[in-house]
This record gives structure tokens, C-alpha cells and sequence, in this order.
């Protein structure tokens, strides 16, 4: 799925690539869509942070009948209106993932890999020491190719 900063920042290039596939992608339905979504994402939190922040008054000790039973009113209506917005965003976001699979793959920018040019690395004989000739009867070890005795 493409990222909604590379939707905006690119939509032209994206466009584009639509219109060479002789597609139709409704690109700024998708942008408004994840707009909506993460509008609701926003206002869900802030409710669950009022909820808890009530949960908490509730558990603060002793309350008299009327403030208890505004807390709970309170706890009610934030329950009812959390469930709302959260359809809400159930319904946003199956269309947002709906519509955001019918963008296609961008090319990559780089060439077919028979047109890259390829780098020869050359290794200075001065840089890297010739391997010790190893014999049969001596195993190589560690401490040998370090100390130079083979």
C-alpha cells in the first residue's frame, strides 16, 4: 500500500503511471478517504483518553450519589459515541483499503539490469599479503598467519 505522503508528494508522477496502464484510479477519493481516517483515528483517541480519565475519577475514592452518577452518564455517552465514530471508521477504512489496491506499482527509476554499467574493483598487490604456502603436514592456524611462521 503507498504511503499518503508519497500519494500527495508524488500524485502527478502517479497519475501518470495510471493513465500509461490505461487505468482509472480515482486518486484524490483515496487521499480524501485517509484524510477521513485519520481524522477519526484522532477523535477516537481523544475520547478513549476522556474515558479513562473518567474511569480514574470513579476509582478516586468515595463520591456522593450524584456526582458517581454523572461519571457514569458521562461514561455511557462516551462508550456510545466511541462505538459510533469507530463504525464510522470501520466503514472509511474498508473502502480506503478497497480503493488503495487498485493503485498500481510504481516502476522502478532504475534501468534494466542489461544497461547498467558495471565497476571493475582493482585490488593493489601492496594492500593485501600474499597467503603463507600452506602444507599438509602443518595446518594453518591463527597465530601462525600472524606471527608469519608457517
Amino acid at each position: 500500500m503507498i504511503d499518503l505522503k508519497e500519494l500527495k508528494s508524488r500524485r502527478d508522477e502517479i497519475a501518470k503511471n495510471i493513465a500509461v496502464r490505461n487505468m482509472q484510479v480515482d486518486i484524490d477519493a483515496i487521499i480524501d478517504l485517509q484524510e477521513k481516517r485519520s481524522a477519526l483515528l484522532q477523535q477516537v483517541e481523544e475520547l478513549r483518553s476522556k474515558r479513562n480519565e473518567n474511569a480514574k475519577k470513579m476509582k478516586g475514592g468515595k463520591l456522593d450519589n450524584e456526582t458517581r452518577n454523572s461519571l457514569i452518564a458521562e461514561g455511557k455517552s462516551l462508550k456510545e459515541a466511541i462505538a459510533e465514530i469507530e463504525g464510522s471508521l470501520t466503514q472509511v477504512e474498508e473502502e480506503f483499503q478497497k480503493l488503495s489496491r487498485t493503485i498500481p506499482t510504481m516502476p522502478t527509476l532504475q534501468p534494466p539490469l542489461w544497461e547498467r554499467k558495471t565497476r571493475t574493483i582493482r585490488q593493489s598487490s601492496s594492500s593485501v599479503p600474499p597467503l603463507p604456502p600452506s602444507s599438509p603436514s602443518k595446518p594453518l592456524t591463527m597465530s601462525s598467519l600472524l606471527n608469519g611462521s608457517t
